[in-house]
């Protein structure tokens, strides 16, 4: 191995390490680190131990490394051999928290703000003592139309949970809360709220909010929620009509000559 290649994998090692550190994992440095901006917006330094260095070169590193593992990624790995760093590093060593954590903060730091929904399923992965701290600590990060929703950390948190998949789904007239909201099942409470007890792990959140994708033709979903039984209903979407179905022949009967045997239906999905 060259003195070159051995520094790099050195200097990665070192880097995993702070990464790696459990300040990483907590949800509520999500809104410490945010306020400060990110990028060349951001101030501050980043302090561990007696070493520090300012926040924007941290950035600056962090956006790097996800960059050169993404490329590294869509061009495929080949062989263990042939796996440059960081991403031979992060293979071996699992998604280090710090690049989640700067991947969520640059969310909160786009051109608008996120959506609630958005922030709690690129958020899920981090820890909190009270887990309603996974909504609430958010709010202050969201988007106007999301900050309608009052924290209240009385309620009981399967009926939380109803409560916000309700208060999304009204507020912005889609289902988009449902997607992908879990990678568990959930004893506690329905199926359909988001699960807010997943461990940290790798980047494995499913994005199709493609704007050009619209099944409904803009029309909103009609839903239901019953508390009592924690049940979500949703009145289906017209897709298409059927006018006119043309044949087969109707067992035991056999048409007349030039006949057609047609049936008026119309169908939903």
């Amino acid at each position: 191995m060259s003195r070159k290649y051995l520094m790099v994998r050195m200097r990665m090692k070192n880097t995993s390490l702070l990464l790696e550190r459990p300040y990483w994992t907590r949800v509520w440095i999500i809104q410490e680190l945010a306020v400060k901006g990110f990028l060349f917006r951001s101030t501050g330094d980043i302090i561990c131990g007696t070493s520090s260095i300012r926040r924007i070169e941290f950035d600056v590193a962090c956006s790097a490394i996800l960059l050169t593992v993404q490329g590294n990624s869509a061009r495929g790995t080949g062989s263990g051999f042939d796996v440059d760093e960081p991403l031979r590093s992060i293979l071996s060593r699992g998604w280090p928290p710090g690049l989640a954590m700067i991947q969520t903060i640059s969310s909160c730091n786009g051109p608008e703000k996120p959506t609630l929904t958005t922030l709690i399923e690129v958020s899920r992965r981090f820890e909190a003592s009270n887990c309603r701290d996974k909504i609430f600590a958010l709010l202050g990060l969201v988007c106007e139309q999301d900050r309608r929703l009052e924290p209240d950390y009385e309620q009981p948190v399967p009926t939380l949970l109803m409560n916000v998949v309700e208060f999304l789904v009204r507020s912005w007239g889609n289902l988009h809360i449902l997607l992908g909201n879990r990678f568990e099942v959930n004893p506690d409470g329905p199926s359909w709220t988001p699960d807010l007890g997943s461990r940290l792990r790798g980047d494995t959140t499913l994005r199709v909010f493609n704007k050009t994708f619209k099944a409904d033709n803009g029309q909103e979903p009609t839903v239901e929620i019953d508390r009592v039984l924690r049940t979500l209903s949703c009145k289906g979407v017209l897709l298409g009509a059927t006018r006119r179905v043309i044949g087969p022949h109707v067992q035991g009967q056999k048409l007349a000559d030039g006949a057609d045997f047609d049936q008026e239906v119309t169908s939903g999905f």
